[in-house]
Order: structure tokens, then C-alpha cells, then sequence
């Protein structure tokens, strides 16, 4: 769909992420301790004025959150969740 989100897709290790995603999952995780301990278990994306990121996170319960996150990678290290 042009201007939707990719369809998410499974995170099964961290070499399998670009440095872009590696980097949001990891801005994430210093902004939000909510998240502590959870499990980084997909990915979707969208293009927009910079990308979209959505992170989903999974607990031992099985529960899932996600945080999106806005990049705009030409202006230095704008992200906003």
C-alpha cells in the first residue's frame, strides 16, 4: 500500500537488522525503561517526512508492546517517539 506500513516483519537476531534499526531499538531502550527486559521480537516501517519505525517487544509472559519511534536521519540524530 503506498504510504502504509511495511508488514512486520520477525526479529530473530540482531545481525539481522540494518544499523538504522539496530540504532532506534537501542534509542528506545535508553528512553523507555518500561520496556527493560523485553524481548525485540518485530519490525514494520513507513516512509513518511523521514521513517516511521515500529518496534514490537515481547515479555516472558507473551505479552507484546509497541513503540514507534520518527527519524529523520538528515538532521543530526532527530528521533521522536
Amino acid at each position: 500500500m503506498v504510504g502504509g506500513f511495511t508488514e512486520s516483519r520477525p526479529v530473530t537476531s540482531q545481525n539481522g537488522l540494518s544499523k538504522e534499526e539496530r540504532t532506534i531499538d537501542e534509542w528506545i531502550r535508553k528512553n523507555d525503561q518500561s520496556i527493560a527486559g523485553w524481548e525485540f521480537v518485530s519490525i514494520r516501517t513507513q516512509v513518511v517526512a523521514g521513517v516511521n519505525y515500529c518496534l514490537t517487544y515481547e515479555n516472558s509472559n507473551g505479552k507484546t508492546q509497541e513503540r514507534c519511534v520518527w527519524s529523520k536521519p538528515w538532521e543530526n540524530d532527530f528521533l521522536k517517539m
